[in-house]
């Protein structure tokens, strides 16, 4: 079946190309878990696509620059440490920008994406993949408070699940900017923006713009919505 699918999307492949070449199209992606299929990817992105930086869609939005028709924007969400183990030397072989978003305070206390804590959580007590995953989507529609309240339960009943001795550091995403990637926000703590308070929006973006100014990050401005929810606030 997925060989069939594929088989009809390269025969329409060709038609979606074109009548899509006007549109920057914005590949989000959360970690580069498989090099080989990444590889691939960029491949294909070099062969059929004009990669651009996030700088550029800026330019061209405050209509400064006009963008190349088939344009593509590549970007990372959460600061997951294998974009810079795994994914760092493939962009730069290929001549690929990219940004990623970061949840500074992550960075700052080495410490898991919560929704991971979450799932190391439930392997724990020995329940299933899907239950966490259920527990997780939960989480994402209640209000922010109760989210903090259940990661906090379990902070202390399992301390020893929130550390992540793989994060990513300060140097790290320093070195990763002054190699041509745009590092940008994705708030200090990735709560879902739309089921939080205006002071803990505030909190938020200060932390996070704290964290970059004393890093020495200069994309602050950068910003990708924790799950892709928003309101008008």
């Amino acid at each position: 079946m997925t060989t069939l699918i594929k088989q009809v999307l390269l025969v329409f492949f060709p038609i979606f190309r074109f009548l899509y070449r006007s549109r920057v199209i914005v590949l989000a992606y959360h970690d580069v878990r498989d090099e080989r299929r990444f590889e691939e990817q960029l491949k294909f992105i070099r062969r059929f696509y004009h990669p651009i930086t996030i700088g550029d869609l800026e330019e061209h939005l405050d209509g400064r620059c006009q963008l190349p028709e088939y344009s593509v924007l590549i970007t990372f969400d959460d600061g997951d440490p294998t974009v810079n183990s795994h994914g760092l030397k493939l962009l730069e072989k290929y001549q690929c920008p990219a940004a990623i978003f970061i949840i500074s305070e992550n960075i700052r206390d080495k410490q898991k994406f919560w929704w991971r804590i979450v799932q190391d959580y439930y392997a724990k007590r020995g329940d299933s993949y899907a239950s966490a995953r259920k527990e997780v989507n939960r989480m994402k529609e209640i209000p922010n408070a109760e989210r903090i309240w259940v990661l906090e339960k379990i902070a202390e009943d399992a301390p020893e699940l929130l550390i992540d001795q793989e994060a990513m550091t300060a140097a790290d995403l320093i070195a990763m900017q002054q190699r041509g990637v745009t590092i940008g926000s994705h708030t200090a703590t990735h709560p879902i923006l739309d089921r939080c308070t205006q002071p803990e929006l505030e909190q938020e973006f200060l932390k996070s713009n704290f964290f970059f100014k004393s890093s020495g990050l200069e994309t602050f401005r950068y910003f990708a919505y924790p799950n892709g929810d928003y309101s008008p606030e």
